[in-house]
């Protein structure tokens, strides 16, 4: 570890201070009354390093008379004698004016500043300056180390960026090794935050579809054909096939037996003639039940598309609504960040900066009170341009979600318009069965149209004339033919039964469909319900993951120090998760809230801490020390500053 040790310092002209050499040790107090030029030791240590003040600020370094102008033609000079593990190294610089007389005229005019920088007695550019004082300590360590607000006058992106590459960094693989999810994510070649998203999107989608499948399993039971016992109706329809036979098979064997006679044919032509008329009758019904039921299963199978269309257009509706609400609510609150945007936009600066010491009560010096003035302008500034930055991306954000709201209920809509069409045209295809169906011509008219049942009705007319003319054998024809005529009746009743029966029957498919649906929606509700599960059991990995995280780093970093803890995350208000910062806190309160006292020690806490990490000690300057009753000790070279009412500059 490089340690470098302040042993003495020159400084002639240098703001307030005309001449001053001092001696330092170990440990050196500068005390003084207010103005007195303590700080401009102070700022001369640091100018003459790194030709700044201990905000990073050039500075003006010339004297000034009671009229606060600056005295020309006088050198600036400061010089530090360090010790660099225990050799002698002298630092100046020096600032000088430059005057020249330009052509045509006799006085020389102020042309500006410049500077020189020596090491040793040895002249150096800027550059080489820099990077001789680099080798001995990074030149930004050094100044930062030099003071213990210097750390915290970083910015909070800068404050944890150090922190983090002294701390080193942390394996994502190492600490997710106890979560399956968020391994197979880093495999995959996602990030948390990719897998936060994707985890989101997978179970809203799933939820939403979870939700809807009650109302789709109530819109297919509402389709189901009700009040009907198919059970009964099969044993009817077999009762009446097997009575239908036995009606045929005794028809078979009546016209097998028809009379005879040694007078003439009659009664085996009528029984010929019977049985054809029976045969065509016969083919016609069977024609028209299968053409009725062909119409009646593309009616009922168009029917079931025509309610799945109809299901489709009201969810389309149904998610109208919900993204208007959405919308709506987006909209409100764009609005409210657009106020609240231009509320801050206006809000000007207002002075609360103290032009009085709290401890003495004198008037502080009006370049202090400036110098204070500007600091709370900037911090101001600052604060209002991270707020307005702050709504502008949540504004950003809302505007992308209702652009992308309007987008999907522009889908939706185009959806609902296919839909009715394809509704519509269902609908039209729905009724031209329905009229089909009603079109189905009768027995009679498909008998009318065959030929051959017209010749063998007139046949048969004959044939009865003809028996009928025969009087020894009327009453038995006559009670032939009225059997005959008994059973062909019985066979259409039969026939009719049947037709109705099947009919009937054509809804059990539309019911065993409903069913075969139910089933599948049951199914995907488990399957929906687990995938929500799963997201529900990644999501709280992931929040265990960040929480370990979170763990790991703080104790990473608070491991530097010995009083202050750091607090490197704190929950998103706007966002889900959690937001980057970089607190410092002590026994559970805030830096910035703590009294001055607590804020001085933790500062050298601070600079306890990077010394051992950045392996590198170099003079610490504590101003303020009048307020700190216990102080804590530090390895380095330490040097104070404090306030005694009516005490000349002192360094002892």
């Amino acid at each position: 570890m490089s340690r470098v040790e302040l042993k003495a310092m020159k400084i002639a002209n240098f703001k307030g201070i005309k001449n001053l050499e001092a001696n330092f040790g170990c440990y050196t107090q500068i005390s003084g009354d207010n103005g007195t030029g303590k700080s401009s030791v102070y700022d001369a240590y640091l100018w003459c390093l790194f030709g700044k003040n201990y905000e990073g600020k050039e500075l003006p370094v010339q004297p000034l008379t009671k009229d606060n102008e600056v005295v020309h033609k006088v050198d600036t000079v400061v010089e530090l004698e360090l010790d660099i593990d225990g050799t002698k190294m002298t630092v100046k610089r020096v600032q000088k004016e430059k005057w020249s007389v330009p052509r045509g005229q006799l006085e020389a005019i102020l042309q500006g500043n410049t500077q020189e920088r020596f090491i040793n007695d040895v002249p150096y550019s800027v550059r080489d300056f820099d990077e001789k004082l680099g080798k001995i300590c990074p030149v930004q360590e050094w100044f930062m180390l030099s003071s213990i607000s210097a750390f915290m006058g970083l910015k909070m992106e800068d404050r944890r960026k150090k922190l983090q590459l002294l701390t080193g960094e942390i394996s994502e693989y190492e600490i997710a090794k106890d979560y399956p999810s968020i391994i197979k994510a880093f495999y995959d070649g996602k990030s948390v935050d990719e897998l936060i998203r994707q985890n989101r999107l997978t179970r809203k989608t799933a939820q939403t579809d979870l939700d809807q499948i009650p109302a789709r399993i109530d819109q297919q039971e509402r389709l189901r054909i009700v009040d009907v016992d198919f059970a009964a109706l099969e044993s009817d329809k077999v009762r009446l096939e097997t009575e239908h036979a036995e009606i045929d098979a005794l028809l078979t064997e009546h016209l097998g037996n028809r009379p005879e006679t040694t007078s003439n044919e009659y009664p085996r032509l009528l029984a010929e003639c019977n049985q054809k008329i029976a045969r065509l009758e016969h083919d016609a019904r069977v024609e028209i039940e299968s053409k009725r039921g062909e119409i009646n299963n593309r009616l009922y199978a168009t029917k079931a598309e025509l309610n799945k269309v109809q299901y489709e257009k009201t969810s389309e509706m149904s998610k109208i609504s919900r993204l208007s609400a959405e919308k709506d609510e987006k909209a409100g609150l764009l609005a409210a960040a657009g106020k609240e945007w231009q509320k801050q936009n206006i809000e000007a600066y207002k002075d609360e900066v103290e032009t009085t010491c709290p401890v003495c009560g004198q008037d502080l010096p009006v370049f202090k009170v400036q110098e204070a003035q500007e600091n709370a302008i900037k911090a101001f500034n600052e604060r209002k341009l991270k707020r307005l930055a702050e709504i502008e991306n949540d504004g950003k954000r809302l505007k992308e979600r209702i652009d992308s709201i309007k987008s999907e209920i522009e889908s939706a809509n185009a959806r609902i318009q296919s839909l009715e069409q394809e509704e519509r045209e269902l609908i039209e295809k729905v009724d031209a069965i329905s009229a089909e169906l009603s079109n189905v011509p009768t027995l009679e008219s498909v008998l009318a149209q065959v030929s051959e049942y017209a010749e063998q009705k007139a046949k048969h007319e004959e044939i009865m004339q003809a028996m009928s003319a025969t009087p020894s054998q009327s009453s038995v024809l006559a009670e032939y033919n009225a059997k005959t005529q008994t059973f062909q009746m019985h066979i259409r009743q039969i026939d009719n039964k049947l037709r109705e029966i099947n009919e009937k029957l054509a809804a059990e498919k539309t019911n065993a469909r409903i069913d075969a649906e139910k089933a599948r929606l049951e199914e995907e509700s488990k399957t929906l319900a687990q995938t929500v599960a799963d997201c529900d059991r990644v999501d709280y990995e992931i929040r265990l993951f960040k929480k370990k995280k979170i763990s790991i780093v703080e104790d990473r970093v608070s491991s530097l120090f010995e009083i202050v803890r750091w607090k490197m995350y704190e929950p998103n208000l706007t966002n889900d998760g959690e937001k980057e910062i970089c607190q410092a806190i002590i026994d559970g309160v805030p830096y910035e809230t703590q009294n001055t006292a607590t804020r001085i020690n933790a500062g050298i806490d601070i600079i306890n801490g990077l010394t051992k990490a950045l392996g590198c000690q170099v003079p610490l300057f504590v101003d303020n020390t009048e307020s700190v009753t216990v102080m804590r000790a530090s390895e380095t070279q330490t040097i104070t500053l404090s306030v005694i009412q009516g005490q000349k500059l002192t360094i002892k």
